[in-house]
């Protein structure tokens, strides 16, 4: 479970409605009994500035971010894999983000990782680690509201055991934004403002 609920396109909501959705995440927090401190948007390019102080607030420290590849964009994805803390319009709230260049990878996962380690190792990407999201495939090949890949456990494994390098491990959002901020915090860059969707 995640602290945002339904992806809302956050851009439309007055600040009563980020509130409310906020909420709903820490009721379903309560259920597990464990604090949320990650929120994630998948096929929603864009995202007000407003949502940082209210996530902070919330306790959530981590925001990963999955817009659509091609349809409806604009230039979002000038923040693939540039993680990066969003400020507050005070200056007194940051949330680590982190923007994937698709939200719905699935099928083979060794060309996947193959194609994301060349896009790295050939841009100034200066991190010894990156998010990839992944999702199951319906049976008519559609990914939106699909069950989780069955499989992806022993695709994982495949891949560990033939390659040394990038080892891959499943995991959260939160797992995976705190050992980078653990790692990588000190160096992140900060920034203001909207993320807008067009």
């Amino acid at each position: 479970m995640d602290t945002l609920y339904a992806n809302l396109l956050t851009e439309l909501c007055q600040p009563e409605e980020l509130a409310q959705s906020l909420s709903f995440g820490a009721r379903l927090s309560s259920l597990t009994g464990k604090p949320f401190v990650s929120a994630m948007m998948c096929d929603v390019p864009g995202y007000t500035w407003g949502l940082v102080p209210m996530l902070a607030q919330a306790g959530v420290k981590y925001f990963a971010m999955g817009p659509n590849a091609s349809a409806r964009i604009g230039t979002i994805h000038y923040w693939d894999n540039k993680p990066f803390y969003w400020k507050s319009q005070s200056g007194s709230c940051r949330v680590l983000c982190w923007m994937v260049d698709n939200y719905h990878h699935h099928g083979k996962l060794e060309p996947q990782i193959l194609a994301l380690s060349d896009k790295l190792n050939h841009s100034e990407f200066p991190y010894d680690m990156a998010c990839l999201f992944w999702v199951g495939q319906r049976s008519n090949g559609g990914v939106d509201n699909a069950p989780p890949d069955q499989q992806l456990v022993a695709k994982v494994i495949d891949w560990n055991s033939k390659y040394a390098v990038p080892q891959l491990v499943i995991g959260l959002e939160s797992e995976f934004f705190s050992q980078f901020e653990q790692r990588h915090g000190p160096q992140t860059p900060e920034f203001s403002g909207d993320i807008t969707p067009y």
